[in-house]
Order: structure tokens, then sequence, then C-alpha cells
């Protein structure tokens, strides 16, 4: 069972980096190709150094009419390719879409040959225009994004791992089992690549999304004090774990009157009474109920 599981972990990563390199944000993940191509402006970080950027959001992003079918289709699909520029490319074409559109296509091609049997041209590569196919489900029904794919820059910043834990479970990501992998990547010549929708559709990433940044984000605040008293006028020190991850701390104090604490830790005792003191990381908190005795 746990190499089965380790199994899927694999799978799933790789599955993640498919997804990341067609559709990915580009922060704190690769930035996909139709992500680049549905760019309408620079983005504000896009580098000095790198090729001028171009709008690509009309002229490599295309959308064929539902009532053209058959050859007529292959043939529109063709002539919006041409965006798709391979001057620097020296690999072949690559189309990627879900079952259905597999599917559709295929049914588009379909004729029948001089002995008679039913035949269609779609075999795992676009016909006339050439291209291996690759089905992935999560790309939307009907659409296809595709081009010269060697002109994808996809950079491994920390090899793929799959662990299991030889206790009861990983302290920081609190399971049994995990999988991860670190990359980054772009479409290093973004005219490379088109995204073509068929049956009327126009391409979008609607209903394409991504899961919380777990594994870099921190999650959870642990205090070296849930609770403690302190005389008015002295201090105590608390320090916060944050975890998976380290992250910035902030502290406040919920009754500067009894209780202060400053942007180390440090709390200083008032006057008697209580005070909760909060640590704030993102969207993660601990508290310390702080009794204030009187010196």
């Amino acid at each position: 069972l746990a190499s089965e599981i380790l199994t899927v972990l694999g799978q799933a990563i790789g599955m993640a980096v498919d997804k990341a390199i067609l559709f990915g944000l580009g922060t704190r993940m690769p930035l996909g190709i139709f992500t680049r191509l549905a760019q309408t402006s620079a983005p504000a970080d896009y580098p000095a150094t790198a090729r001028p950027w171009a709008d690509l959001h009309t002229s490599n992003v295309k959308s064929i009419a539902d009532s053209v079918t058959g050859v007529d289709l292959f043939r529109q699909f063709l002539l919006y390719t041409s965006a798709a520029k391979g001057k620097y490319s020296r690999g072949e074409k690559v189309w990627v879409m879900n079952e259905a559109t597999h599917t559709a296509l295929i049914a588009a091609a379909m004729s029948i040959d001089a002995s008679g049997a039913i035949v269609s041209s779609v075999n795992g590569t676009m016909p006339v225009i050439g291209g291996i196919i690759e089905v992935l489900d999560f790309v939307p029904d009907n659409v296809v994004i595709g081009g010269y794919l060697d002109l994808y820059l996809l950079a491994e910043r920390a090899g793929t791992r799959l662990e299991q834990s030889e206790h009861v479970r990983f302290f920081q990501d609190r399971t049994v089992f995990r999988g991860t992998a670190r990359y980054d990547g772009a479409p290093v010549i973004a005219e490379g690549f088109v995204a073509i929708g068929i049956n009327g559709v126009t391409p979008s990433a609607a209903g394409i999304s991504f899961d919380p940044d777990t594994a870099n984000t921190v999650q959870s605040i642990i205090l070296n004090h849930p609770a403690v008293s302190v005389a008015a006028g002295a201090t105590v020190q608390l320090v916060a774990t944050t975890l998976p991850v380290k992250g910035e701390v902030t502290w406040s104090s919920g009754t500067e009157a009894k209780a202060t604490v400053d942007a180390t830790g440090k709390v200083t005792g008032v006057d008697a009474g209580t005070s909760v003191i909060t640590a704030t990381c993102g969207d993660a908190t601990a508290t310390c109920t702080v009794t204030v005795t009187s010196s």
C-alpha cells in the first residue's frame, strides 16, 4: 500500500507540473503558456533583459465557430497555427487537449477509405498540421493549447522527493506520506505558442485553479509559553516558532494597560491584571495569556 501511495504522489507531481506549464500563475510556480498568451500588458516584474514583451492575446488566442466542421475545421485550425513561430525551435509541435476535445477532432476527421473502412487521420498526431497530441484532462473542453514546447524553459530547483515518515507522521507537514518538487519556468519565446478553441469556444482559464501553497506558507505558530506570569515592571521573553517554514512574526497586546510587547516578543508587565499577547504571521496566529502580578 505504501508503495502505491508513493507512486500516486509521483504521478500527482507530474500532473501538477504539466498543469503549471499550461496555466501556471507565475507566482511560486511556473508561468503557464496560456497565462502568458492571455496577458494584455507586460507584468511589472517582466525582466528588463528578456526579449521585448509582445501582446499576443488576440494574435495567438483564436476561436473557430461551431459551424465550421470537417475539413474546413482543420483548414481553419491550420491557418491559426501559423501564429506559432518556430524560428528558434529544434523540436516538433505539441498539441494539448482533453479527452473530449481529442474525440471531437477524431470525429471531425473521419472518412471512408477505398476499402470501405471508416478511418480518421487523427491518430496521436494532428493531420496536415503535424505535431503530437497529448491528452490532459484538466484542459477545458474544446480548447487546444500548443506550439513548440522546446521554447518553454522549465528549471528544476529541487528534485522530486517521495517520502514516508519513520514515525507517526512528519512533524512539519502533519502527514505520513509526502511528495515534494520545486520548479520554475516560463515561455522563453511566447510567440511559439497558440491557444485555439473549437466549436465556438474562446480559450480561457475559467475553472482552472491551484491549491494554496502550503509548503511555502506559514500554517501555524507555536509559542514557548501558552500562559505566563510576570511582575509589574518585569519582563518575560516569548519565542514564536512558525511552521512549516520560517516567517516574520508581529506581536500585539490585547490590553496594553496591563502588559506591553515589543517587536521581538519581549513582554513587560505594566499593572496587575491580564492581557492576551498575540503572535501573527500571515493568516496564522497564536496567543499567550499573561498574568501581571503586583511588584
